[in-house]
């Protein structure tokens, strides 16, 4: 049988497991990865091709917010919905910046360098990862037509991973 792989912070005593799957099969499961980019971005939402609120607050009070599309111009949005990505976002984007992180299979020994004893207990937070994902991808699916880009699959794809979250 196949060794099974966590990733821990050991500053927060945090876990993350992107799913049933083994760490050469992790390393290819995109939406795994990017859950784990964007616990570990130290910078993320600042440019083109980040995981970002696409929603940008108004200059000045009021309820209109708009959300950038790209090519497609902007769409009207709630202040409110500015306000549930912002949440989506702020406890998973950048959570794990600068935190020591130990990646450990379940046949791991004493002896291996940075050894987590199995009594030793860590918060799971792979679920609040990908459902955080999936509704902000759900919801910028929403307001956007999605039919020629992959959202809706990473969305799927997404949802099966949720199966192996406690």
């Amino acid at each position: 049988m196949g060794q099974y792989h966590t990733i821990y912070n050991l500053d927060k005593k945090e876990s993350y497991s992107a799913g049933g799957a083994k760490l050469w099969e992790k390393a290819y499961f995109t939406e795994g990865m990017m859950g784990l980019m964007v616990l570990l971005s130290n910078s993320n939402g600042r440019g083109g091709g980040d995981f970002y609120n696409p929603i940008s607050p108004p200059l000045e009070k009021g309820e209109k917010y708009t959300m950038h599309i790209n090519g497609k111009g902007r769409i009207n949005v709630t202040k409110k919905d500015y306000l549930k990505l912002e949440k989506l976002l702020k406890e998973i984007n950048g959570r794990w910046a600068g935190d020591r992180i130990v990646i450990q299979g379940d046949y791991a020994e004493k002896d291996d360098p940075s050894f987590i004893p199995e009594d030793v207990e860590f918060k799971d937070i792979s679920r609040l990862v990908f459902e955080n994902m999936r509704d902000i991808l759900a919801f910028k699916s929403e307001l956007i037509d999605c039919e020629h880009d992959d959202t809706p699959d990473v969305i799927k794809s997404i949802e099966s991973e949720l199966q192996y979250c406690r």
